[in-house]
């Protein structure tokens, strides 16, 4: 089933692409809930940043406490390495 981008906000759309750049940035061959989630703790001028402070929890503490728990640092993801494809002959 394809996606239907036209469903989304436009807040939306935005992160699922920034989140999907970090995969990139990052050699990551999917898009995780991590990137996603990683993406909406980096937009200012989103929902989460304030709704976390609002509720005693900043922005970093989400991202480093639960994520460094499970070991699930972007950094750390399963990188795809390109070789170069070389034929005999």
């Amino acid at each position: 089933m394809a996606i239907r981008w036209d469903k989304f906000t436009l807040k939306a759309q935005e992160a699922v692409q920034r989140a999907n750049q970090l995969a990139s940035e990052h050699g990551n061959p999917e898009l995780l809930p991590l990137h996603l989630l990683a993406a909406l703790l980096e937009d200012k001028q989103g929902i989460v940043p304030p709704v976390l402070e609002k509720i005693g929890i900043g922005p970093q503490a989400v991202v480093h406490a639960p994520l460094c728990v499970r070991g699930l640092q972007i950094n750390t993801l399963c990188v795809v390495v390109r070789y170069p494809v070389t034929r005999p002959g």
